[in-house]
Formats: structure tokens, C-alpha cells, sequence
């Protein structure tokens, strides 16, 4: 009996060591899961950090039209055309308004001119468009036609001088003027016709080394349907000239489709 007893004990003792060595490793592995989850959190959180670093923190900072130079891209200046477009309030087509906008682009357009390079060619037109008909492609109205008339846009053609075949040979950089009827436009798409205007005077100052030409065109009726748009490559003789399109908007580079529909 003591011997049994002895054996009784000794196994119930071995069973109570066996389950704290359990506990002991049930709770290491706890611990250094807990350990894994916030080492893992800590880099996701230093990763992120550095991201943001990089695209965020390190960017040049914006230049002024002094320290832009002639040449250069002035950030200052695109906001400054910006904030003049945006204080018109909403300009949808058919407002007073967007006649203030389309004046004060073509009268910036008229200094680009008087300051471009002597070797430089740039030329500026107010052009106003006939009656169209525009059948839709794709979108919302996809098979339906829009009827426009009168609309007005700002086309600005720099060319070097000396090289004639350059004006049949043109990029074409196109941007709207107009904006819906809810809201000022700074995003669609006042901050582009501020970025156009800045690069177009940079691009007078460099153009008498190009091959080919840069053709500006601030349309409107973009809105409306494109009306913009196909209004240019129905009506304007610089269309058959045209050897490549960028079409800048809120959303990126789009619209390239309906600029190349002749």
C-alpha cells in the first residue's frame, strides 16, 4: 500500500509538472506572438512613414516667376491663373462669366506672344465656332447627337521661325475653359488651363529649337459633351496638322479618342 501510494503521488505530481511545462510554453508561444504581431506592426508603420517621406515630404518646393526664370516652370504663377479662374465663380457655356474666363486666357495668351523668343513664331486666336453636331461615341448619352453653336476657344500655336515644316507637324495640348454649373472648377479644370498657360510661356522661350510644333487649345463646351473637342477637329484648319493629342483633365490624360475622330 505505501508503495502504491508512493506511485499515486509521484504520477499525479509528474501530471501537474507536465501541465505547468504546457502552461509555460502555451504562454511563450502567446508572448512571442504578441511580439511577432507588434514587430510587424512597427515596420508597417516605419514603411508607411518612409513612403510618405519620399512622395510627400522630399518634394522641390514650388517656384516663383523670379526664380522660374524664362524658361522655367513657375507653380506660383499656374496657381495664380488658378485662383483668377476659380474667383469667376461656377462658368458653365452660355455665362457671362465664362466670357470673363475666355477673355482673360486670350489676354495671357496675348503676353505669351509679346514675350516669346525671336526665333519663336507664336500666333493667337480667339476662334468661334459654327453650328455642329456632335454624335456620341461612348458614355452616359452613348448614340445620341448634341447641337452646339457659337462656342469660343483660345488657341495659341508656337512654331520656330525657320522651320516650315514644324507648323505641319504639331503636339496638340488641350484643356476646357468651362466648368458645370455647381461648382468653381479649380480641379476640373481650372488647375490645367493654369498649368497650359505656364507651360506655353516656358515653351515660347524654347520652341526655336523644336522639330515640331505646339498647338495650345483652351476649348469649352467640354461640359456639354465634348462639344469643345469635336468642334476643333470638324471646323479649325490647324486639325489636319495635328500629329499627336494630350488631352489633360481632372481625372489624368484622357479624351484622346475623341480628339482623333476626324
Amino acid at each position: 500500500m505505501p508503495r502504491g501510494r508512493g506511485s499515486s503521488v509521484s504520477t499525479h505530481e509528474k501530471l501537474n509538472v507536465d501541465a505547468a511545462v504546457d502552461s509555460d510554453k502555451d504562454n511563450s508561444r502567446h508572448k512571442r506572438s504578441a511580439y511577432l504581431l507588434l514587430g510587424l506592426f512597427i515596420l508597417f508603420l516605419h514603411g508607411s512613414w518612409s513612403v510618405y517621406r519620399m512622395q510627400f515630404a522630399n518634394l522641390p518646393l514650388p517656384l516663383g516667376a523670379e526664380q522660374a526664370g524664362k524658361r522655367g516652370f513657375s507653380e506660383a504663377s499656374a496657381l495664380k491663373h488658378v485662383k483668377y479662374l476659380t474667383g469667376l465663380g461656377p462658368h458653365p457655356v452660355g455665362s457671362d462669366a465664362l466670357d470673363l474666363a475666355v477673355q482673360y486666357v486670350y489676354a495671357e495668351a496675348e503676353k505669351i506672344k509679346k514675350t516669346a523668343h525671336w526665333d519663336v513664331d507664336v500666333q493667337v486666336e480667339l476662334f468661334h465656332t459654327d453650328i455642329g453636331a456632335n454624335r456620341l461615341a461612348g458614355g452616359l448619352f452613348k448614340g445620341k447627337t448634341l447641337l452646339y453653336s457659337d462656342l469660343k476657344h483660345v488657341i495659341l500655336r508656337i512654331v520656330p521661325k525657320y522651320l516650315p515644316e514644324a507648323e505641319e507637324n504639331l503636339i496638340l495640348v488641350s484643356s476646357h475653359i468651362d466648368t458645370v454649373s455647381t461648382t468653381e472648377g479649380a480641379g476640373d479644370c481650372s488647375s490645367c488651363v493654369g498649368v497650359m498657360l505656364e507651360m506655353a510661356r516656358g515653351v515660347a522661350q524654347w520652341a526655336h529649337g523644336f522639330k515640331s510644333g505646339v498647338l495650345f487649345l483652351f476649348n469649352t463646351g467640354e461640359e456639354e459633351g465634348l462639344d469643345g473637342a469635336h468642334s476643333f477637329i470638324t471646323q479649325h484648319h490647324w486639325r489636319n496638322s495635328v500629329r499627336f493629342a494630350v488631352d489633360l483633365e481632372a481625372m489624368g490624360i484622357s479624351g484622346k479618342s475623341t480628339l482623333f475622330q476626324v
